[in-house]
């Protein structure tokens, strides 16, 4: 795959995520959050880990493994991530699966 087609391969899957980020509202409904906010990114997938019971020492690879999928880079990640949820694959076993079978680690 050329660099050029690789670089708007990346802005259409950008365009997408950005498209269908919406605000969504933390249980307590006290803040608004936004996924296309690092900040508000990294808060949803904290509240997300923690409704799951993720042990915190995790925490910081799931949030790394989200903003790499929200950036698209590395795309090979995105790729698989795609690939699995074609598959009929749920989040939380797409998220899963990338950590174990990633060398993400913090």
């Amino acid at each position: 795959m050329s660099p050029r087609s690789k670089g708007r391969k990346k802005g259409r899957a950008r365009q997408a995520r950005q498209a269908g980020a919406q605000q969504i509202r933390a249980p307590e409904g006290a803040e608004i959050l936004d996924p296309a906010n690092p900040d508000g990114r990294s808060r949803i997938t904290d509240l997300w880990l923690g409704e799951r019971q993720i042990p915190r020492d995790r925490w910081a690879s799931y949030r790394t493994l989200v903003d790499q999928l929200w950036a698209g880079d590395p795309p090979e990640i995105a790729e698989q991530a795609t690939r699995m949820a074609a598959g009929g694959l749920d989040r939380d076993v797409i998220l899963d699966k990338l950590i174990k079978d990633t060398s993400i680690r913090t």
